[in-house]
Order: C-alpha cells, then structure tokens, then sequence
C-alpha cells in the first residue's frame, strides 16, 4: 500500500541528493514544501487595459500558457488570461541590461515580446530565451527571491505584470 506510515517515514529521511543540495535552487528542486496564500476581492477588469495589437495578445496568452512547462496558469481560461495580458506594460531594455537578478525580490513576470534574454544560474550560463518566453512567475506567485539572473543578450521589448495586477488574477 502506497499511503502507509512507512512510505511517509522513508520520505522524511534524508537522501543523498538532499545532503548534496546546498543552493538554494537545488533545494526548491529537491523539498517538498507547502504555500498557503489569501484570495484577493479585487477584479483584474477594473485596471487599466493597455491597448495591444491582436498579434502581441496572442504572445502574451502564449507566454502565459508554457511558462518553462509549470502549471502556474493552465487553469485559467483564455479569456482571463487576455485580461491578464490586457493590463501588461511594455517596456524596452537595452542590451547587457540585468532584468531579474538571482536573489532579488520578485518585481514582474515578463514575456518577450522582441529580443533575446540570457539565463544564468549561480553564475553559469543556463539558456537563450526568446521571443515569446515568459517567465518570472514563481517568484511572484510564491513571494521566493528570484532563482536565477536574466540579462539581454540583445535590445528587447518586454511585456510586464506587475504585482498589484497579479496578486488578484493567480487564483480566478
């Protein structure tokens, strides 16, 4: 029987994976964890929409939809989305420009609408983002310090949500 005493007790020993894993990425990776958050009362309908063109809107709701493949949105319907999309600043970076420093406070999720945005971890070189790309959002949705640093590699044009938007629109 999967759900017995035993099973739970052998999961609270620690593995060597765990003994090894001292980052703090590493850990995420590797423990198991709880997040309790509050419901908002607010309606994302009553901000401001900024007006996108219907071919921005469809990479936004895309940049949404994959989100490096976590399920952090896929419960929401395309309609909530567009709203969520509706209320997303633009805003341009130049190249070499940090956009997420690893260990700062989360400020915005973000989708690449132009441009190219390096990912490094701990220092190391991870992966080339492109356009389309959204990413940020756990640190957003759990309140966690930013995992990695994103830079530029080229001039982008970014799509941005921030927190007072967001914080009522994860749970719908």
């Amino acid at each position: 029987m999967a759900d017995d005493v035993s099973s739970w007790e052998n999961e609270t020993q620690p593995t060597e994976k765990r003994k090894r894993a001292t980052q703090p990425e590493e850990r995420m990776r590797h423990e198991r964890f709880a997040v309790c958050v509050e419901r908002h009362a607010a309606d994302v309908s009553t901000f401001e929409q900024v007006p996108k063109q219907e071919d921005e809107m469809k990479l936004i709701v895309n940049g949404f939809k994959q989100c490096h493949g976590t399920a952090v949105f896929r419960h929401l319907e395309e309609q909530q989305l567009r709203l969520m999309g509706g209320v997303m600043l633009r805003r341009s970076v130049p190249k070499d420009t940090i956009i997420i420093r690893q260990g700062d406070k989360a400020n915005a999720f973000y989708v690449i609408a132009d441009g190219e945005v390096d990912v490094f971890l701990g220092g190391s070189h991870k992966r080339v983002m492109t356009k389309g790309w959204g990413f940020g959002e756990l640190g957003m949705l759990y309140n966690f310090p930013r995992s990695a640093t994103c830079m530029s590699r080229t001039a982008c044009e970014l799509f941005l949500l921030v927190p007072a938007v967001s914080s009522c629109c994860w749970w719908w």
